[in-house]
């Protein structure tokens, strides 16, 4: 164990490293001593110079400790594939995306531009929960 507390449990292992949209134990440990999930949600398309909430549902969540994402269009508007993690942030105005957390459990992905060519969405939650 190291000084942030993380440990691994050999019995948790494992298919801890694999994404999935049920719960997964992650094989570490939060500062408190509870134990990290992740759990990937799909989110269909990127909207169209607006805000999309796309509702997930985990019970008893605790903390939400990262929120990482990724969008992948296989038509992008210029003639070829394009990726990119989320939140997406540079200096090119109309360009960023915005990935965040909503009160009542939703995910908001917010755009400032035309990306529905991003027709294929995932979000990554790792997170602590109070009963496990």
């Amino acid at each position: 164990m190291n000084a942030l507390g993380d440990k691994l449990d050999k019995a948790d292992l494992g298919p801890f490293a694999s994404y999935s949209a049920e719960e997964k134990f992650t094989g570490q440990y939060w500062l408190d001593g509870k134990k990290i999930y992740a759990k990937t949600i799909e989110c269909g398309a990127l909207p169209n110079n607006a805000q999309k909430l796309v509702p997930f549902s985990i019970p008893n969540i605790y903390r939400i400790i990262s929120v990482t994402g990724y969008c992948f269009s296989p038509n992008h508007p210029g003639g070829y594939t394009s990726m990119a993690s989320l939140p997406l942030v540079n200096g090119v105005t109309g360009t960023n995306i915005g990935l965040g957390i909503e009160a009542n459990q939703r995910l908001s992905l917010t755009t400032n531009s035309d990306r529905t060519y991003f027709t294929e969405v995932f979000v990554t939650l790792n997170y602590t929960c109070t009963d496990r």
